[in-house]
């Protein structure tokens, strides 16, 4: 990962981070998390066929485990995050609400939702998703200042869009 950010303007940092994955993936072909780097790094290759496969191993490796044995709410949702920006929304929406399932108070997993329901331009379902961020958000308190910041920008956005209406 490092190459891809604070070293990805190094001569040679792609090839380097080429070999790094190989090398993990001999080691452990069964890591997700191995497959979102693959993912990522496609993406900045502008490869997106290769990364959506990718993503998809990654996803599919993970819904295979054990819930104890799976990456952390935060990985996953970083492969929610490809989903979307690959454009896979349906698929983004059946592994956010599993995500839900796992824990309905974590933050992200509801503002992703919210954007997968956004892009689709159903604003009643983006404003569920947004409002129940608020709600986590209102118990919780806010620990994350920039994410209640998106999570209300959006909430806002979907509300011009009509979504608040709709809820009434």
């Amino acid at each position: 990962e490092l190459h891809m950010t604070d070293l990805c303007d190094e001569e040679g940092a792609e090839a380097r981070c080429e070999e790094f994955l190989s090398k993990a993936e001999e080691y452990k072909p069964d890591s997700p998390e191995l497959w979102v780097q693959w993912a990522n790094l496609r993406l900045c290759q502008c490869r997106p066929d290769d990364a959506r496969k990718a993503t998809y191993r990654a996803v599919s490796l993970s819904n295979g485990l054990e819930e104890g044995e799976k990456p952390s709410l935060e990985a996953r949702c970083g492969m929610m995050k490809l989903l979307i920006e690959l454009e896979q929304l349906d698929e983004a929406e059946e592994f956010g609400s599993g995500l839900l399932e796992v824990d309905d108070q974590y933050l992200e997993t509801w503002y992703l939702l919210a954007l997968v329901h956004f892009n689709r331009n159903n604003y009643s379902a983006a404003h569920q998703c947004t409002s129940a961020a608020l709600k986590v958000l209102g118990s919780e308190g806010v620990e994350d200042e920039e994410q209640a910041t998106r999570i209300q920008e959006l909430h806002d956005e979907i509300e011009k869009n009509g979504g608040g209406e709709e809820m009434e």
